[in-house]
């Protein structure tokens, strides 16, 4: 993927990655730690630290999380040893 469409589909997916990206990519990661049931629009408790709607939350787009982050890292890595 090159840079400019990563930093495209940052743009793109950031409003939606902010509200249900950690479900997402736990969705993707790990479903079964995923119950269900509790998937929806402020379904945290008071100081819960749920905020958003996770009922939108997806394997696709928790894919999508975690191959940014990979990408992201992988090119901080080059930095550094290009730095070096």
């Amino acid at each position: 993927m090159k840079t400019s469409s990563i930093w495209d589909s940052i743009l793109t997916m950031s409003s939606r990655l902010l509200v249900d990206g950690l479900t997402s990519q736990l969705m993707f990661i790990a479903p079964q730690h995923i119950r269900d049931s509790k998937r929806v629009l402020g379904g945290g408790f008071e100081g819960s630290g749920v905020s958003g709607d996770p009922s939108r939350a997806s394997v696709e787009y928790g894919e999508k999380a975690i191959e940014l982050k990979i990408e992201a890292a992988l090119r901080q890595i080059k930095e550094l040893f290009n730095a070096g």
